[in-house]
């Protein structure tokens, strides 16, 4: 098995292990309900099943690779619309690697113009340090070997992870504030070793922007990222035509500059990123590649909709 050294894989801080700040994802905008549960059943009648795929810092040892895969619909209860939704989370780094499942509710409430949701998830958060393929130099003053605080063999961790967001929607923009990991869950691995994953705080807005030509809609968006320590900003511009093909360009502050497009396609809709390191990363990384792959379904079996579903035992 390939060794990494151990200053690649993790820091050590008073016998703490501390893991990834939180996913990075380029196209925040298509997986929101990865930071934000409010996201779920934002269409009425409409039920969406996406995945995301990223490989980050290719060339780097030890760098980033991320899959996300959740469902999301909104249904009608009691007179009231609520949004429903689960996601899967993995994500390797180093040594470490982190998995959540997690279902989440979104209550829907008319506001103004608009609707105002309220959205809750939990789950259960797996965090895992392969310590059998650390590599420690030897003959140096500044590694130790024998460090109790770092495991020497596969240790892992399991706990409930909870998040909350709320967002706000109406024809043309959208709005949304939101935390992840609010119970901070921390992992003993040992009597010496422990990690803990920080909560961390999202803003992000968007909008569809009509342009003279019918056929070109403007959509600028923007995503905030912060544990109160460190802050990471995204901004957005994307052209849409014709509601088929899109594009645009994303700048991560001081960190990388991004090039996105995509297509919808019928009930398809897909995207790809290229993130290039505007950072000293770029001399031993040849950029972050990630891609999107959505479908949406119909779930309104009225008899006036012409698109319902038939059973297949009356076809």
């Amino acid at each position: 098995m390939k060794k990494l050294p151990v200053f690649i894989v993790c820091f050590l801080i008073a016998g703490q292990l501390y893991a990834q700040f939180d996913a990075q994802f380029s196209q925040y905008w298509a997986i929101e309900n990865y930071f934000n549960p409010a996201k779920a059943g934002t269409e009425r009648n409409k039920a969406h099943l996406t995945a995301l795929h990223k490989m980050q810092w290719l060339g780097m040892p030890g760098a980033p690779r991320s899959t996300f895969i959740a469902g999301e619909a909104a249904i009608d209860f009691l007179g009231k619309t609520h949004g429903v939704g689960a996601s899967f989370f993995n994500e390797k780094i180093g040594l470490f690697s982190i998995s959540t499942v997690s279902a989440q509710y979104a209550y829907k409430l008319k506001l103004f113009s608009g609707t105002l949701s309220l959205g809750l998830e939990g789950g259960l958060c797996t965090l895992s340090f392969d310590g059998s393929s650390l590599y420690t130099p030897s003959g140096s003053d500044y590694h130790n070997p024998s460090d109790a605080g770092i495991p020497q063999s596969e240790v892992s961790g399991r706990k409930l992870n909870v998040n909350f967001g709320m967002r706000y929607s109406t024809e043309y923009w959208y709005a949304g504030l939101s935390s992840t990991r609010l119970t901070e869950p921390s992992f003993d691995f040992n009597e010496t070793a422990s990690t803990y994953t920080g909560r961390i705080y999202y803003l992000t807005a968007g909008g569809n922007i009509q342009l003279s030509n019918p056929l070109y809609q403007f959509q600028p968006s923007f995503l905030v990222k912060s544990d109160l320590l460190l802050t990471q900003i995204d901004a957005t511009v994307r052209l849409l035509y014709n509601d088929f093909i899109w594009g645009g360009l994303s700048y991560r502050w001081k960190e990388a500059l991004i090039f996105v497009i995509g297509l919808n396609f019928k009930n398809i809709k897909a995207g790809y990123s290229y993130d290039y390191s505007t950072t000293r990363l770029a001399k031993i990384s040849s950029g972050s590649h990630e891609i999107t792959l959505s479908y949406v379904m119909d779930l309104n079996f009225s008899k006036n909709n012409k698109y319902k579903y038939k059973s297949i035992r009356i076809l």
